[in-house]
């Protein structure tokens, strides 16, 4: 691990690029600055005294320099560094260095931690400083006695996170560009900052306590496989654990530059890991009310149905995302004839894992259903409150829920098979007319018509969630057939 961050060239290279004198002096200078002014803003503040009825004078300046030092570190490192991740990658593609840049013997373990934290190591520097803002400041915040080196280390882990989805996304961009013109910096990096921006937010806030509290100063009791812990507590562990995720994701990124096989051990594993880590977690909103109370077997329904909205975006985003290589298609299914496991794991579609990931979920939703009560689970706020804006009663709920997968089998089988034309590179924007179509404007032009009993031919809910199964099942195998006839054509054509 020495060797991967002391002696790592990309390291060494950014340090040399990145640390000049001035730039060494401007980053302390700026912190110190602005950690200044949130002191002298916050030394002299008005705060109403609930015993003498009266505003009195109060030195809120350290509690400023702590809110500071964390508004800071989301800036400069967080943010900051992500667009530095994705920016390092994307220029070198842009400027025609990145093939050059993997020529070298480099291995993808040394690669992925030098393009993680050489792009942003400047961004760390200034890091460093704003700790040290938090640190100082904490032992004269009255509230906060406890838990900084856990915030601390909190920080660090949503940084690294962001920085290694980043890298992702810039990676994924450049192998869609396939050498086709320049990669765009998009703004994916702000919705990136926005999105564990709401992971952080609860965490570190200034008025919620700190681990030895509950979640917004309440006494809600999160269990998290049998052990009793705080909800902050609980949002570490995850965080830390997709911190793992997205390292070792972009490991793997790597290992696909450099034209190594992936095997689908590691996609399979995560996959695994959010449906155990999910039942697993059990929040007892009894605190607010005794109809808040769920117990065992609905919690395990209220996890599985928080799971299906969750796989499914899984599902459709590595459809999306993966390249569509037909020689690894073509390696799949010869691995299938022959039951050739080790070749089969190595040529598993990632979608096709989510898929039956997905489907799973929905399984045991239903096999959850009869054990659930879904007056109870309408109180907590989730994925019941969706479903009884559709209209769908818990009769029907089991039959509308198998007709998901179903749906979902159709739209890959559109995407994959306007895809295997042989001019393909429009073929995500001619799938989204189509779904635009399916999902939009053909059910709202029948919404509008008051023929509501046609909804179930292109959508999971309806009067008739019976036909919405049998519709999506026709559907859906018309699609696969097409698609498969046209797969083995042109594995004939091949062989």
């Amino acid at each position: 691990m020495g060797n991967l961050l002391f002696k790592n060239p990309e390291i060494e290279r950014n340090r040399w690029a990145e640390f000049s004198l001035q730039r060494i002096i401007a980053m302390p200078v700026f912190i110190v600055i602005a950690l200044a002014i949130a002191y002298f803003i916050g030394k002299d503040q008005n705060q109403y005294d609930g015993i003498t009825q009266n505003y009195i004078k109060v030195n809120l300046g350290f509690d400023y320099v702590f809110i500071a030092s964390i508004g800071l570190f989301l800036a400069i490192v967080i943010a900051w560094g992500a667009k530095n991740a994705s920016d390092g990658i994307i220029e070198e593609y842009n400027n025609r260095t990145w093939d050059w840049q993997r020529s070298h013997n480099l291995s993808p373990w040394e690669m992925t931690i030098g393009k993680l934290f050489g792009t942003t190591l400047y961004n760390w520097y200034g890091g460093l400083f704003c700790i040290g803002g938090m640190l100082v400041s904490w032992p004269f915040i009255e509230i906060y006695q406890t838990g900084i080196v856990l915030k601390i280390i909190f920080l660090i882990l949503v940084a690294i996170l962001t920085h290694a989805s980043s890298a992702i996304t810039a990676l994924l961009a450049i192998r869609k560009a396939d050498g086709r013109g320049k990669v765009k910096n998009g703004l994916y990096v702000i919705v990136l900052f926005y999105a564990f921006s709401s992971i952080i937010s609860p965490f570190i806030s200034t008025v919620e306590g700190s681990f030895s509290n509950g979640y917004n100063g309440s006494t809600i009791d999160t269990y998290w496989f049998g052990l009793k812990l705080s909800l902050n507590l609980v949002q570490f562990i995850n965080t830390s654990f997709f911190t793992f995720w997205a390292v070792l994701g972009l490991y793997r990124n790597f290992k696909s530059e450099y034209q190594y096989i992936n095997s689908s051990w590691a996609w399979i594993s995560f996959i695994t890991y959010l449906i155990i880590n999910q039942f697993g977690t059990y929040i007892d909103y009894s605190v607010l009310g005794e109809k808040y109370h769920l117990k065992l077997h609905e919690n395990l329904l209220f996890s599985s149905l928080v799971l299906i909205p969750m796989m499914g975006i899984l599902a459709y985003g590595t459809l999306i995302l993966e390249p569509k290589n037909f020689i690894y298609w073509k390696k799949f299914y010869e691995g299938l004839l022959i039951r050739n496991w080790k070749q089969i794991n190595n040529y598993a579609p990632l979608w096709l894992i989510s898929f039956l990931g997905f489907f799973l979920v929905v399984l045991l939703t239903i096999l959850f259903l009869p054990y659930g009560d879904l007056n109870t689970l309408q109180i907590i706020p989730g994925p019941f409150k969706l479903l009884v804006e559709f209209g769908i009663s818990e009769e029907e709920l089991p039959l509308a829920l198998l007709s998901l997968p179903l749906f979902m089998l159709r739209d890959f089988g559109i995407l994959l098979y306007l895809h295997a034309a042989p001019r393909h590179k429009r073929a995500m924007g001619a799938t989204i007319i189509y779904l635009g179509l399916l999902y939009g404007a053909i059910p709202g032009l029948l919404t509008l018509a008051s023929k509501h009993e046609l909804l179930f031919i292109f959508v999971p809910i309806g009067e008739y969630p019976q036909w919405s199964v049998v519709s999506a099942a026709i559907q859906a195998g018309i699609i696969s057939f097409l698609l498969y006839k046209k797969f083995i054509n042109r594995v004939q054509l091949e062989n």
